[in-house]
Parts: structure tokens; C-alpha cells; sequence
């Protein structure tokens, strides 16, 4: 990243290890603001990249966005089908905490 600052899949691997270091490990929260305003400037510069909302979907769910998170999932499923696995489990954790899951909408 130091010598390419605006290389994409890199910046979005970075936000996506952050936001898991918050939500699987518990870290600094500082690490999931960090990976939410790198994926959502991400995904606004280049918003047809899936990789791009799976990360922002990741940095989310860091920040109890859960709903928002379940849409950037489904958006990213389009073409990156193994997210199915995530969407079902995110479905799950959003009825558990008394949510009803929306069904997918025409756009993301």
C-alpha cells in the first residue's frame, strides 16, 4: 500500500481484516471506523466492484449496521455467489436480535 496507495483490492483486504479484528477479536473500535470510511470510500469510487461491498458489508456489521450490511452482502452475491453462506448468517443474527431480515430489493 506505500507504494501503491490507490490500489483497490489491497485498501479493501486492509478494511476487511480491520472490521474482523473488531468483531471476531474484539480490537480497538478505531480499527472498524477506519475500515468503514476506507470501504465506503471505496465502494463509492468504483460502486461495480463486489469485493469492494463485501468489505464495506464486513466494516458494518463491525459497527452493529446489520441491515445495511445484509444489503452490501446481496449486492456482492450477484457475483460473488459464496457470500450466500454470510448472507444466511446474517439473516440469522438479525432475526435473533428481534429484526426481520427485508428481502431484496431491484437496487443496492
Amino acid at each position: 500500500l506505500r507504494e501503491r496507495p490507490d490500489f483497490g483490492l489491497a485498501r479493501s483486504l486492509r478494511a476487511r481484516v480491520d472490521a474482523a479484528l473488531v468483531t471476531a477479536h474484539g480490537h480497538d473500535p478505531e480499527l472498524g471506523r477506519r475500515a468503514l470510511t476506507e470501504a465506503q470510500a471505496l465502494v463509492s469510487a468504483y460502486p461495480q466492484v463486489p469485493e469492494f461491498r463485501r468489505a464495506l458489508a464486513e466494516a458494518q456489521i463491525a459497527h452493529g449496521r446489520l441491515a445495511e450490511a445484509l444489503r452490501n452482502f446481496r449486492s456482492a452475491e450477484r457475483e460473488l455467489p459464496f457470500l450466500r453462506r454470510d448472507i444466511l448468517a446474517l439473516e440469522r443474527q438479525i432475526r435473533a436480535a428481534g429484526g426481520t431480515p427485508r428481502a431484496p430489493s431491484g437496487s443496492m
